[in-house]
């Protein structure tokens, strides 16, 4: 054997992302690749509809199971995958369908977990193959919303893999995930150097990709009753609240408009304005990894909860009292309200989280004396001058970043430039016109724990 089929041979195995249908493309475009689909199909799926043999075997679960007992069916299956994936082939190209039929005819042997298992890499939170098994496997299962399966058999055998999926998300995705944010959370606080953060952003794309198929998969599960049912029963808001938790300490949000750069700072002496500006510095290729955003992934948190938080199917009102008590035992409520302000980098997320909070207020008394107790605890500050007088301020404006100064002048007040303003104290007062910012101030409401300063354990996870 020379040395061009040795790394061929290793090519399929835990080394680079290259093999058959990832070198291929170099001559062959994906239009010529699809026999190769087609034959491995027709090689598998019982077209025909033999059914099974006179000795009782079907015949198509024998030949899935022999596609992946053999190291070659393995490394086929990922590369198809991962061919997928590198030509970003959507649902209704060929190929995609194709692979679907053939995910589908393993589901059906119930060997998709076992083919997860044989497409990890142990370097990946989620590899790029699993990803895309994913995706199918929503795909199989986003048919099922409209057509479910009727055979109890069937039905059991997709909340097994739901299961199976929920228990990876929990025990791998999650961790991992929150491990990565709480870092992020420990650089932006300047208590660990950035250059200790482990991965490059190339990692951090795909596991926040990884990330969000996961998160599309649990949105798919959670409208199909029978799954849904399960995910409430697993508590699968604990995990969802875990991850927005990490999120908002890793992340700052990213605003609309920066008011500080709109507005400099009037106060700099005349000379600085003679002089010309400094050049900005040249921008950057990529921000470092340990500033990686996780964009889309709070708006993807909060339609699941808006999903779970639901009435119960045939009712319109109140939301679900399970998942309700719920989100106050996790302590929920806290974060959906921290992401009310307009972040950038989730564009949507506060309209879902409205969505959220009608259905969590909906009936249940614990979520209301949370609002109740907030509201109560300090009158909303004052923003009125005195008579005849002006006042200056600082606000904060959703979508800006920074403080926005406002002078406010009572009626009696004359005109500016007559001479009869009068400066503020200069004291920052932030726009909460129901006091609700300066009462969530006098409470404990972070993550933390009194005798640590880690807003995560291994405690978390058990």
């Amino acid at each position: 054997m020379d040395d061009d089929d040795i790394d061929d041979d290793e090519s399929y195995g835990e080394g680079p992302l290259t093999g058959l249908l990832t070198e291929i493309p170099n001559i062959l475009d994906p239009k010529q690749i699809e026999a190769l689909h087609m034959i491995v199909k027709s090689c598998i799926l019982d077209s025909a509809g033999t059914g099974l043999t006179h000795a009782g075997e079907n015949l198509q679960k024998t030949r899935c199971r022999m596609f992946l007992a053999l190291d070659c069916g393995k490394s086929l299956l990922r590369e198809m995958l991962v061919f997928i994936a590198v030509w970003e082939k959507d649902e209704q190209s060929l190929i995609f369908q194709i692979t679907s039929q053939l995910i589908e005819a393993l589901h059906h042997s119930a060997l998709v977990p076992y083919a997860w298992n044989s497409l990890r890499i142990p370097k990946d939170i989620i590899s790029p193959a699993q990803t895309v098994l994913l995706r199918l496997v929503n795909h199989i299962f986003r048919s099922r919303i409209s057509n479910p399966p009727q055979d109890k058999k069937d039905q059991d055998r997709d909340v097994k893999l739901v299961m199976f999926f929920f228990s990876f998300f929990r025990s791998r995705i999650v961790p991992e995930c929150v491990a990565l944010m709480h870092l992020q959370a420990q650089i932006r606080e300047e208590n660990v150097d950035p250059a200790e953060f482990p991965v490059d952003t190339w990692d951090m794309e795909r596991a926040k990709d990884g990330l969000a198929q996961y998160l599309d998969f649990l949105t798919t599960a959670s409208e199909i009753a029978e799954s849904r049912k399960k995910l409430i029963e697993w508590e699968a808001v604990y995990d969802l609240i875990t991850l927005l938790n990490g999120l908002e300490a890793g992340v700052p949000k990213k605003p609309l408009v920066d008011a500080r750069r709109l507005h400099p700072d009037r106060r700099a002496p005349l000379r600085h304005k003679r002089e010309p500006p400094p050049s900005p510095p040249p921008p950057s290729l990529s921000d470092p990894a340990h500033k990686y955003p996780w964009s889309g992934i709070k708006g993807q948190i909060f339609t699941i909860l808006a999903t779970l938080l639901q009435p119960p199917p045939g009712q319109s009102s109140p939301g679900n009292p399970e998942v309700q008590n719920q989100m106050v035992n996790h302590n929920g409520i806290v974060p959906l309200l921290n992401c009310c302000a307009y972040d950038d980098h989730n564009p949507f997320a506060k309209e879902r989280v409205t969505i959220c909070l009608k259905w969590l207020l909906d009936g249940c008394e614990a979520a209301n004396n949370f609002f109740r107790e907030l509201v109560n605890l300090a009158p909303a500050p004052s923003l009125r001058p005195p008579p005849g007088g002006t006042t200056t301020s600082t606000i904060r404006v959703d979508g800006i970043a920074g403080e926005v100064k406002v002078q406010v002048r009572s009626n009696s007040a004359p005109a500016a430039g007559d001479g009869g303003s009068e400066g503020g104290d200069g004291k920052k007062h932030v726009h909460d016109p129901y006091g609700l910012v300066d009462s969530a101030a006098r409470l404990n409401l972070s993550n933390k724990r009194p005798e640590t300063n880690e807003p995560f354990n291994d405690d978390d996870f058990m």
